[in-house]
């Protein structure tokens, strides 16, 4: 038995290195293919000026704040459409870079999310929305530990930060949004047998088929380096979360901005 066993982890070893050749190539091929690369290249500065709200799965997030962004440009992702029986609400662009939720969740995000999304393609052909725009996750300073970069052509890629929200972020500066509002990004996670609870969710079905468990050190960096690109290029990043622990960016009250767009609107 061990002998089979042996065996088995030899051939393990020598083709999962093959095998994910081949992963990298087929998700290049996604990505970085003509046609591809042509409807990244239309959402360069596409908001140029403009504000948007990026949504979190954080606890916090309520339907009755997401009930009011109805009218303004938002970025949401994984399993945000299973809060859409509760509301009108349906976000601009949706995100998907996790394999695991990917894999766990296509079929809904095929048949339940019919805005414009962007998704970094797996490699396996059952993962595939042929409705959706690819784009490539840089991995390699968080496999060296390893303070995240940012960056500014989401044609090439968009740089890790072990959270969707850091590409979100990227994503938004890409297409120039100059105000940018986070929104149930809680930056905590109550954790149960290893696992994220369900409690660190709005809504317990999100914790389902979740992915992988936070890593809030480096996702610490990268909200840093999120921060110092925006405040190089004059862009403008608030938390506007009701709570939560993350304080790298300066604290807005959403009720007070839609409310100054409102008053601005009405003069």
């Amino acid at each position: 038995m061990n002998y089979r066993i042996k065996i088995k982890n030899i051939f393990k070893d020598i083709f999962r290195p093959i095998w994910h050749v081949k992963l990298n190539f087929t998700i290049n091929r996604s990505c970085y293919n003509k046609f591809n690369q042509g409807e990244l290249i239309k959402y360069k500065n596409k908001h140029n000026g403009e504000r948007c709200f990026i949504i979190g799965n954080g606890p916090s997030l309520s339907i009755a704040d997401l009930e009011k962004l109805k009218n303004e440009h938002t970025f949401a992702a994984n399993s945000i459409y299973v809060l859409y029986d509760k509301t009108d609400w349906r976000t601009s662009y949706y995100f998907c870079q996790d394999s695991t939720v990917l894999r766990n969740n296509i079929e809904d995000i095929k048949k339940k999310i019919t805005s414009t999304k962007f998704i970094k393609p797996t490699g396996y052909s059952q993962d595939i929305d042929d409705n959706a725009i690819c784009f490539n996750v840089d991995y390699n300073n968080y496999k060296k530990r390893i303070s995240p970069e940012f960056s500014e052509e989401i044609t090439d890629n968009v740089k890790d930060g072990y959270t969707v929200t850091y590409s979100m972020i990227q994503f938004a500066c890409y297409m120039g949004f100059k105000e940018i509002y986070l929104l149930g990004v809680d930056f905590n996670y109550i954790m149960k047998d290893n696992k994220i609870d369900e409690a660190s969710y709005p809504d317990k079905r999100m914790g389902v088929k979740a992915g992988g468990n936070p890593d809030l050190e480096y996702n610490l960096l990268a909200y840093q380096v999120a921060k110092r690109h925006a405040d190089d290029q004059g862009i403008k990043i608030f938390n506007a979360t009701r709570g939560g622990i993350l304080e790298v960016f300066k604290r807005a009250d959403l009720d007070d901005v839609l409310g100054a767009k409102r008053k601005n609107d009405s003069i």
